[in-house]
């Protein structure tokens, strides 16, 4: 409830400015940070560890793939800002993996806030790709230099012998002469 009004202040999410300072903020890609405002602001008092985020719900949320979306959710687990309460789960009824987020109590087992984000020293959870190789336009340009009209290095008598063979002796043009 607001003092002035009485009436109740609408649903938000808080980010303190201490957590931008953290290192498992820093550490954490874009995504993976307004997946947890996300998730910040679904939260409701009672409800945290039955917060239930399916890799296709982030990834929808983030506007991304499904891969960016598991990689977000893996990144804020291994900084300390959420926890998995129950696994997800395969077979004739799939049921996605629920969290909770590590400043609030967690409701579905009684543990107080353990604020785990600000002890851990932050990774980067994302893996270096391997850089692919050169196109192959790149790599055929290991041509010989031409040296000039009379030839070209490195090549032998015989093939310089062939490519003139079929040439026809032609008359020069001169400038200047009409």
């Amino acid at each position: 409830m607001t003092r002035a009004t009485g009436a109740r202040a609408p649903a938000h999410a808080r980010i303190h400015c201490a957590w931008l300072e953290l290192p498992t903020w820093r550490a954490l890609s874009l995504a993976a940070r307004y997946l947890l405002v996300e998730m910040i602001a679904e939260y409701r008092p009672g409800k945290n560890g039955y917060l239930s985020w399916p890799v296709r719900r982030a990834a929808e949320r983030l506007g991304v793939s499904k891969a960016t979306g598991a990689r977000a959710l893996i990144e804020l687990e291994k900084n300390g800002w959420i926890k998995v309460s129950t696994a997800a789960a395969f077979g004739g009824h799939a049921k996605a993996a629920t969290y909770a987020v590590m400043m609030f109590p967690d409701d579905r087992t009684g543990e107080p806030a353990s604020f785990a984000y600000e002890h851990l020293p932050g990774e980067p959870a994302y893996v270096e790709r391997k850089r692919k190789s050169a196109p192959q336009s790149h790599r055929k340009d290991k041509a010989v230099p031409v040296l000039g009209l009379d030839g070209i290095k490195g090549r032998t008598s015989q093939s310089q012998e062939k490519d003139t063979a079929g040439q026809v002796d032609r008359p020069r043009a001169t400038a200047g002469k009409r």
